[in-house]
């Protein structure tokens, strides 16, 4: 099967074009092999392109060495003229051939201009599964190139004739994949909507996950101070994937068993993901110590002896992600880093507004540091409402309230809800209760009352899956 970007398009719910559109990816899901990525412009954030991938291309097929077949897919009728095969559309006809073989150069010139002048080796195809073209030589367009309605089975097959699987891998390759990834400006979405939507992706437009990999100094150590939902974590993903498709080894480590979880479904194969107790753990174990998770003090015997012991050279990592690095000890800065290479690559991602531990920020010095503090998934009353404050218009006290959250103790523990994370057990210590209040000190109407977890906050489990007490 062919590997699909972005993924999630079998759940999704089209009609018209767009269905269309899926029931080609289908086909090239199943008639081609993993030796090819197919790269698509189905998906919900792309409405305002009609699906397309770029100008009037659909669909655009690499193969192993790096060349690229770009597909045109045509639906309905079309007409067949002395200037080649026309497509009637609302603002008028529409010649296929002129207009792909546009789309085509254009891509190439945007391509040039991201690398430097480097070229990119591109075909083209059309499809159009509903039309029988009856004069493929008078069609403008390269009549093996065409795979029309009465050629729809060998669909797959006519990609592989312009593609072959078994020509040598360029150094290109990686190029051309990073190249058609930003293309999309797609990367996937970790926040709200990861718990309902396997994939969901969201995009960043020109923001932090494109600029922050365009920096280059050596050694390459940044420090990326952002705020919630200014892609932080896409940011990190984007930086594995560059990672594998150059065969550099990544390493991404968090502090939080949830979002850990959530990474190892979305990296590459060779890619490490773990917590830092889970990468304490796994180290442990190699050098033959046992922890027993029952036992007081398990974690903090963890920590030193993952301190103790420093990788060996072949276990060193090319590109080290460090993320949720607010949460982190200072103390373990240094066994941490032991595990990048001198000349490797190493990023620290962290909003100081989600210090949820109350910890002290840990110290990077001679690292260069970013800031972004554009909040792209949130629209902008949340953020007013999570920090106790009237939306506009809505007319003071007499209009909507803010919320807040009270303690038992009576306290207003206000705004770390940032970016739709309910952060609210977290901020609970033992057995706290809090309930929701509105900004005129009043209690809502029957409100709802919620208490923290036992143990809160805890430190995950690296080896049940499960949270246990500090």
């Amino acid at each position: 099967m062919a590997r699909i970007v972005p993924h999630g398009w079998k759940t999704l719910e089209a009609a018209g074009p767009a269905q269309r559109r899926i029931e080609t990816l289908r086909r090239l899901d199943e008639g081609l092999s993993d030796d090819y990525t197919v790269y698509h412009g189905v998906h919900w954030t792309r409405l305002e392109n009609g699906h397309s991938l770029y100008g009037e291309i659909d669909f655009a097929v690499v193969s192993p060495s790096g060349r690229v077949l770009l597909i045109e897919q045509k639906t309905g009728f079309l007409s067949e003229t002395p200037a080649g095969l026309v497509k009637a559309l609302p603002a008028g006809p529409v010649q296929i051939a002129a207009r792909l073989a546009r789309s085509a150069d254009a891509l190439q010139g945007r391509f040039a201009a991201a690398w430097k002048g480097e070229a990119l080796a591109v075909e083209t195809l059309l499809f159009c599964p509903d039309y029988v073209v009856r004069q493929p030589a008078a069609a403008g367009i390269e009549p093996s190139r065409i795979v029309d309605a009465s050629r729809r089975a060998q669909f797959a097959r006519a990609i592989q004739e312009a593609l072959p699987f078994d020509e040598a891998a360029s150094p290109v390759a990686v190029k051309v994949h990073r190249f058609l990834r930003d293309l999309l400006e797609l990367t996937p979405e970790i926040g709200a909507i990861a718990e309902q939507v396997d994939g969901l992706y969201t995009r960043l437009s020109g923001g932090l996950t494109h600029w922050a990999r365009a920096l280059e100094f050596s050694p390459f150590r940044l420090r990326v101070t952002g705020t919630a939902g200014s892609g932080k974590t896409q940011l990190a993903l984007a930086v594995i994937r560059d990672a594998a498709a150059a065969g550099r080894r990544a390493l991404y480590v968090c502090y939080n068993r949830p979002l850990a979880d959530h990474m190892s479904r979305l990296v590459p194969e060779n890619a490490e993901v773990a917590t830092y107790h889970q990468l304490c753990e796994r180290t442990a174990r190699r050098h033959g110590i046992s922890p027993d998770f029952a036992s007081p003090g398990v974690f903090a015997r963890l920590e030193n002896a993952f301190a103790a012991v420093g990788p060996g050279q072949a276990e060193q990592f090319d590109e080290l992600i460090v993320d949720e690095g607010q949460d982190f000890d200072p103390a373990w800065r240094d066994p941490l880093l032991r595990w990048v290479r001198a000349e490797g690559r190493a990023w620290w991602l962290e909003d100081p507004q989600q210090n949820l531990y109350d910890r002290p920020a840990v110290e990077l010095p001679g690292w260069v540091r970013l800031r972004a503090d554009t909040n792209y998934r949130s629209p902008a009353g949340h953020p007013a409402v999570a920090a106790g404050k009237s939306l506009p218009g809505s007319g003071g006290d007499g209009g909507q309230p803010a919320i807040g959250l009270v303690g038992a103790g009576g306290a207003l523990r206000p705004g770390r809800r940032t970016g739709g994370r309910d952060q609210a057990g977290h901020h609970a210590g033992r057995g706290a209760g809090f309930q929701a209040v509105d900004d005129r000190g009043g209690h809502l109407p029957r409100p709802r009352e919620f208490k923290a977890r036992r143990g809160y906050p805890t430190r995950p489990s690296p080896s049940a899956g499960r949270h246990r007490p500090l």
